[in-house]
């Protein structure tokens, strides 16, 4: 759920000083929006970009973007790809509505590395990027869901629990199936509707359900045109983090003794 509210403004640049230094906005622990707590922001989190621009204003710039005139005949232009800073590494994520927080300044030497990684940095086309949910457990395995909705939910609910691995509900619905159709073809064709309407309005809980079934806690939301776009992000600012697609981490061989 998006937070709307104007966000606090940030630390102003000490009195006196005449030369406009580079500055991106901070978050702090003070005060974070329902949208930055729920996609897992964190303290220390540095706003760079907006809509693959980079972004050097205040606060008060930041709420402007984000409350410039709707088209009031479509709700296209009510999204917003941002872009932080974590770590020496960058990631992604689409809003629908303010980032709300309090801010501070980052200055100096930090500020001009962010720049110059910044100019080094590619987007995909803007539209493809979409929320990703990752989910981690404590010894660093990983996944992660897309959050925009698929259709072969709807079609063959089997298939997509199959592309999944959600196998007790695909080895439930399998056994429905199986008895209705076995009874009665007019009591399967309903039963199957039923079903694939269940599943298109459920699929982000089944995939959340799985995922806290199989001991891992949500993470973070990263956007990315594609999974595995989101997966490097993840690694990037979490090198120990680790995905099926990816090799677990290198285990240092023991020092052997001279002799």
């Amino acid at each position: 759920m998006m937070d709307d509210t104007p966000q606090d403004a940030p630390d102003q640049a000490p009195a006196g000083e005449q030369e406009v230094t580079l500055h991106f906005l901070r978050l702090t622990k003070n005060y974070m929006g329902r949208a930055a707590r729920a996609k897992r922001l964190r303290e220390n989190d540095v706003l760079v970009a907006i809509n693959g621009d980079m972004f050097t204003g205040d606060s008060n710039d930041l709420g402007a973007i984000f409350s410039m005139d709707q088209d009031e005949d479509s709700d296209d232009h009510r999204r917003w790809l941002l872009t932080f800073w974590r770590n020496g590494a960058f990631f992604h994520q689409v809003y629908g509505g303010a980032l709300v927080g309090h801010f501070e300044y980052e200055t100096g030497d930090k500020a001009h590395e962010i720049r110059d990684a910044f100019g080094k940095l590619t987007y995909a086309p803007l539209d493809t990027y979409e929320n990703h949910e990752i989910f981690r457990a404590q010894d660093g395995r990983a996944a992660l869901h897309s959050l925009k909705p698929d259709e072969l939910a709807t079609i063959v609910p089997l298939l997509w629990m199959l592309n999944h691995r959600l196998f007790y509900p695909m080895l439930a619905i399998s056994i429905i199936y199986a008895l209705t159709f076995l009874t009665s073809l007019l009591l399967f064709i309903p039963t199957y509707v039923l079903v694939s309407i269940y599943t298109k309005k459920a699929q982000l809980d089944l995939l959340r359900s799985f995922q806290l079934f199989k001991d891992r806690q949500y993470w973070a939301t990263i956007a990315a045109p594609n999974e595995i776009d989101a997966q490097m992000q993840a690694i990037g600012i979490d090198s120990e983090i680790r995905f099926n697609s990816t090799p677990p981490p290198k285990k240092k061989k023991p020092a052997k003794r001279a002799g």
